[in-house]
């Protein structure tokens, strides 16, 4: 449990910078004014960035280090990774920055990040796994000819490996309301430090402070091969998508 801000001694304001994304932007405006947050709304250019295939982006990863660099931040807050990057907190530890993570969607339990079943579009129960989550995932729209059928469970595997690599380097990993919280916990979501509720300005401060006594974890670097490789992967994957010809043709 973090503890009540209210009940400590008088603390200076953070400096908080949260990563989003464009289409997530306006729901920050009440949340910003009442914490004291600066939002960073990040951008993608390629095609479908919310496909679970291309969940990360070194576009994004770029903005979001140029943020960094450009403004003294005390925490960082990641809106999770729904249309920007899967790599966020890392990049935010890798600058000594300490993070919170919100998860605000389904894309920590749903490749689709829709809890609905691309089969006929009813309500999803399913605690996400390689089986069945996957022949779901890739039925989904739209329907991928980039990445070779044989392929995609180690797309998936890489996706899931990123995702729990963010949580192990998130210093609070929080949701909106307890209802969400409580559905999270049950399919499966289990930070290292526990998952709590994020629904007030006293419970944000709480988180960030929180965070910035933790300090930013120990994180490995990301080699230029890997990046370069994702950039890559991002353009063939839109060559092909627009028509170009099929992945690995």
């Amino acid at each position: 449990m973090l503890g009540s801000h209210r009940n400590r001694p008088a603390e200076r304001a953070l400096c908080a910078l949260v990563a989003t994304s464009e289409g997530r932007a306006a729901g920050w405006a009440d949340t910003a004014l009442e914490v004291g947050l600066e939002l960073v709304a990040l951008t993608r250019s390629d095609l479908w960035p919310e496909h679970w295939h291309k969940s990360r982006s070194p576009e994004v990863g770029a903005q979001w280090r140029a943020a960094l660099a450009t403004r003294h931040t005390d925490v960082a807050v990641v809106d999770g990774w729904s249309g920007t990057s899967d790599d966020l907190v890392r990049i935010a530890a890798r600058a000594g920055v300490p993070s919170v993570l919100l998860l605000d969607g389904h894309e920590a339990t749903c490749a689709l990040g829709s809890r609905l079943r691309s089969s006929d579009g009813a309500a999803c129960d399913a605690v996400e796994g390689l089986h069945p989550c996957l022949a779901c995932a890739a039925a989904g729209p739209p329907r991928a000819s980039w990445v070779p059928a044989d392929q995609q469970p180690l797309r998936w595997m890489k996706r899931r490996m990123a995702l729990d690599a963010e949580f192990a380097a998130a210093r609070v990993v929080g949701a909106r309301s307890a209802p969400h919280a409580q559905d999270l916990r049950g399919r499966g979501v289990a930070p290292p430090g526990g998952l709590h509720v994020l629904d007030s300005a006293d419970a944000w401060r709480a988180a960030l402070h929180a965070a910035l006594g933790a300090g930013a974890p120990s994180v490995p670097a990301e080699g230029w091969f890997e990046a370069r490789m994702a950039a890559e992967e991002l353009s063939a994957w839109d060559a092909a998508a627009r028509g170009a010809g099929p992945a690995g043709a």
